[in-house]
């Protein structure tokens, strides 16, 4: 059972300490490059609360900002978690589900008390903006990393790939799923993923790479990694 862990540095490494913990090797290469944006002179005083839809999203604020004394809401519990460790202490998380963010904002917040702040990726999946817009409240969205894609996959990679030396890919986005099936199309590897297995954190991701022919193609019935990896029978 080896892994090829293609998420930003700083996931994949933490997701390979946990492998490796339980003696499953593991190939780390990302295939997207965090970029801080410039720092943009915000304002937090006048947002009733702040909005992440990723921990890179986080790790970004914490990169040119601190403090904010505002209400925290999260996608997925790594951001959650990640908002807690740099100090902010009201934070809500809902549990990797993009529906159940915007439904819980909606019950939570109210629109006459003031704009939300969403710090976002440059690109992002998703309309929970015109979600909320649609229910009435001011959304005020505001760029603060981007994610640079990889233009080929290093030799090594291939290699790995082609000698049937990778067993499963986790794939936790579209974005990076559309990423990774360009590379090996421009790799001219299409034919060398049927002893793989692929993990796909939710249908949407698996809708991408379903047109290859993989070993198997297994979905989270959660989009959280505990579920994704339990499908697997690996429990982090």
């Amino acid at each position: 059972m080896r892994f090829l862990l293609t998420r930003p540095i700083a996931d994949s490494e933490a997701l390979a300490k946990r492998l490796k913990a339980k003696g499953i090797p593991c190939y780390i290469e990302p295939l997207m490059i965090l970029d801080f944006l410039p720092k943009l002179p915000l304002d937090f005083t006048q947002y009733q609360a702040l909005i992440f839809t990723s921990p890179n999203g986080v790790r970004a604020y914490a990169h040119h900002y601190h403090g904010a004394n505002l209400k925290i809401y999260c996608v997925g519990d790594k951001a959650a978690k990640m908002a807690k460790s740099i100090g902010f202490k009201d934070v809500i998380s809902a549990k990797g589900d993009l529906l159940k963010l915007s439904d819980t904002i909606h019950s939570q917040c109210t629109p006459n008390k003031g704009p939300l702040l969403y710090l976002s990726a440059k690109h992002i999946a998703g309309n929970l903006k015109e979600q909320l817009e649609g229910a009435g409240f001011k959304i005020d969205r505001q760029q603060i990393y981007q994610t640079n894609a990889l233009k080929s996959l290093p030799v090594t990679i291939e290699k790995l790939i082609e000698n049937d030396e990778i067993n499963y890919i986790p794939f936790y986005s579209s974005r990076s799923a559309l990423i990774f099936i360009e590379l090996i199309k421009k790799a001219a590897l299409e034919n060398c993923l049927s002893n793989i297995s692929a993990l796909c954190l939710s249908p949407a991701v698996r809708a991408i790479i379903e047109p290859f022919h993989w070993k198997e193609i297994i979905t989270a019935d959660k989009p959280t990694q505990y579920d994704l990896f339990n499908k697997v029978n690996i429990e982090l």
